[in-house]
Order: structure tokens, then C-alpha cells, then sequence
């Protein structure tokens, strides 16, 4: 940045801004200070002792009363409205809540104690200071007559020009280093504590953990069903003249799967919108009416189960059974209706689970919106401290994923 720019920063309408709310903080100093001098008037001429000690008295009094104005929550909801409209700064970011704790009320009251200080100090440099340079600067062009007991009579001009700017110049840089730290000391005094950031943080990254999961359930539940009725519909379609029987199964199996896909986007949407408890999520011990509904889309499933499926975690479970649920899926997607090996174990809190299908000869057209399935099942393993293989072996698709209990 430009040297000269960098120097008349100071100058600029943000200064002045804060200039105006240090200046306000001043005005607002001002009866407590009468109430810490008021004392060392009523005890003047009773020796050095006692106007000490009324002097010690007062400056308590007054740092009582500061103390008891500044726990009011109303000073500090102006406190943070005037913070944000004249200081700006990284405060005008901060989300502030409306009930705060006694530790906020205390922060917040130090920033008061702070904004009153520095706005005593500003305030003297306004009546003094600033005055004080603009006569000089006055007197060094002869505008101002500085004669009488003045001891600036008969100085070089050069000498009270200096002056001048050097009053001017403390008195601007000082209201800029002043706004800066109440700048700087805003959200860190009137924001919220790290304690409530931190418990902000988790509340937040828990609803994008939430919504990440329902976001990949609501893929594989309504992805499979469509699947299953993309599948027997296109069946029902072509046979409803030559095997109405079939058709009619087929459309039963329709009428299944969309009324559960129906059933989990609603689970999904009540818990969105805090609607009431959320769904029933489907687990491993619902695996029979997934093969049941798979096999009806044409899958010819050989299903072998080992181990004590029952007794896995609920999320462990769930999460299990929408890997499945997705291989399936993919396998009916991408394959048609193939023979399907599917292998579910369970020994010692560890899940292990196989899929494989053969390859069709000719690959399915890629979707547009494609590969999130096989991303969100190694989400789901990583989270229960597993992982996931899906590769072709020998002319078979296999997905193999293991996933524990323990994580």
C-alpha cells in the first residue's frame, strides 16, 4: 500500500465514525465521573488524608455503579446496536443472540467499562487537543493573536506550526487506535463466548451430518424403488395382454415399492421440518421384505445370512441395510433381471457384506447424475470405521463392505 495512503488512513470517515461513538461513551462517562469527584469536593480542605481517601471512595463508588449499569441487559443490546452501526468491523458478522448467560452479561459489561474510558479520553481530546491545534496552527499563521500570559508569545511561527500538527496529529491517530481496539474488542466481548461457538458449531455440523444422511437414505430408498418400478412396469407394459397374472403381480410390486419410497420421504421430510418423531429406518432385520421387493423386480437372489444380525446397533443396522439396498439397486439398474449372490455376516460387532452379479455384455447408459451411490456407500462404511470394495472379478460385479460396531 502507498506510503501516504497508509498515513492518512486515520483520516478517513471510519475514523470519524468511531470518533462518534467514543464520543458518545465520553458523554456517557461524564455523571460518573461527577460521582467519583463529588466526594473529593465535599472533603476539600480537610487535609491530604481525607481528600485521598474520599478520591479512593469516589473512584469505587464510581466503578460500582458502572459495574451495577453495565449488567443491564438492555446496555448491552444498545451496546451492540451502536457497535455495529459506528465501529463496524467484524461485530456487524456476529449473529448475537437475545438471552445470554452471566458470563456474557459480564464480558459485555467490561466492553461498556472499555467503550466509557476510551470515550473519556477521546472527549478530553476533543475539548483539549483538538482546540488546542487548530489555535496554534491559528497563531502560527497569524490569524490568532496569542498574546496576553500566553507562553506561546513571541515564538517563532515555525515552532507553533509544529505544534499545531503535532496536536492535530495525536488527536487523530489517537481516535483511530482507540475505535481499532474497540473495534478489535467488539466481537470478542459483546459476540459469543468460544463456549457458545463451540456448542454453535456442533449444533450445526450435527444438522449437515442429519441432512447429509437423510440425503443419501432418501437416494437409495427412492432410487431402488424406482428402480423396481421402472423395471415391472416396463413388464406389466408388454405382457398385460398375454399374461394379465403377471401384470397384475407386477403392478402389485409397483404399488409396494412406491409406497415405500412414499413412507421414507415422508419419514425424511417430518424429521426436516421437526415435524413430530422421524421415520422408521429400515435395518438388517428388514432384509427379507428388501429381497422379497428386489426379487419381484426379476432378481433371482441367493441369500445367505450368518451370524447375530439382530443384536447390531439400530444406526450400525441401518446403515448396513442401505448398502445392500444400494447394491441391489445398482444391480437391477445397471444389470436387469440377474442372478444376484448376496452374504450377510456378523461375528464379533463386525458386518461383513457381499453382492455380486454378472456384468451385462453391454453397459448400461451412464446417468447424468450418476456415481453418488457408490460414494455415499463408502460414506456409510467409514462411519462405522469400515470400508468398501466394488470392482469387477471373473465377469461379476462385487461390492464387498465391512463395517463395525465398535466405531
Amino acid at each position: 500500500m502507498n506510503p501516504a495512503r497508509l498515513a492518512l488512513r486515520p483520516l478517513g470517515p471510519t475514523t470519524w465514525r468511531r470518533w462518534v461513538y467514543l464520543v458518545l461513551g465520553g458523554a456517557v462517562f461524564t455523571p460518573y465521573l461527577v460521582v467519583g469527584v463529588y466526594p473529593s469536593l465535599l472533603a476539600w480542605g480537610d487535609g491530604t488524608g481525607a481528600i485521598a481517601a474520599a478520591a479512593a471512595g469516589g473512584l469505587l463508588m464510581m466503578a460500582g455503579v458502572i459495574a451495577l449499569t453495565a449488567m443491564l441487559e438492555a446496555v448491552r443490546q444498545l451496546e451492540v446496536v451502536a457497535a455495529k452501526q459506528l465501529l463496524r468491523g467484524p461485530l456487524v458478522a456476529e449473529l448475537i443472540p437475545a438471552s445470554v448467560s452471566g458470563a456474557d452479561r459480564v464480558r459485555a459489561g467490561a466492553f461498556f467499562a472499555l467503550h466509557l474510558v476510551c470515550g473519556g479520553l477521546v472527549g478530553v481530546g476533543t475539548i483539549i487537543v483538538l482546540p488546542s491545534g487548530v489555535t496554534f496552527l491559528l497563531g502560527a499563521t497569524g490569524l490568532v493573536n496569542l498574546s496576553g500570559d500566553s507562553p506561546w508569545q513571541g515564538q517563532p511561527w515555525p515552532a507553533m506550526g509544529l505544534l499545531g500538527i503535532g496536536c492535530l496529529a495525536v488527536f487523530a491517530y489517537g481516535t483511530a487506535s482507540l475505535g481499532a481496539l474497540m473495534s478489535w474488542a467488539a466481537p470478542r466481548l459483546l459476540g459469543r463466548s468460544s463456549t457458545a461457538r463451540l456448542a454453535e458449531m456442533e449444533r450445526v455440523t450435527g444438522e449437515l451430518s442429519e441432512r447429509n444422511r437423510l440425503a443419501r437414505d432418501l437416494h437409495d430408498s427412492v432410487g431402488h424403488a424406482l428402480s423396481v418400478v421402472a423395471v415391472q412396469a416396463g413388464a406389466a407394459r408388454k405382457l398385460i395382454d398375454a399374461d394379465p397374472e403377471f401384470a397384475r403381480e407386477s403392478l402389485a410390486a409397483v404399488e409396494a415399492a412406491a409406497s415405500q419410497a412414499l413412507a421414507d420421504l415422508d419419514g425424511a421430510l417430518a424429521t426436516l421440518r421437526d415435524e413430530g418423531p422421524p421415520g422408521h429406518r429400515r435395518t438388517l432385520t428388514d432384509i427379507d421384505s428388501l429381497v422379497s421387493q428386489s426379487a419381484a423386480a426379476g432378481l433371482v437372489i441367493d441369500t445367505e445370512l450368518a451370524g447375530p444380525i439382530a443384536s447390531l446397533p439400530e444406526p450400525l443396522s441401518s446403515d448396513a441395510f442401505m448398502v445392500v439396498q444400494e447394491a441391489l439397486g445398482n444391480a437391477l439398474r445397471h444389470a436387469g433381471p440377474v442372478p444376484v449372490s448376496l452374504r450377510i455376516t456378523v461375528e464379533g460387532g463386525v458386518v461383513r457384506l457381499h453382492v455380486s452379479n454378472p456384468v451385462p455384455p453391454v453397459p448400461a447408459a451412464p446417468r447424468p447424475s450418476g456415481g453418488r451411490g457408490l460414494r455415499w456407500m463408502a460414506e456409510r462404511a467409514r462411519s462405522h470405521g469400515g470400508a468398501i470394495e466394488a470392482r469387477e472379478v471373473g465377469g461379476l460385479w462385487t461390492v464387498d463392505a465391512t463395517m463395525r460396531a465398535s466405531a
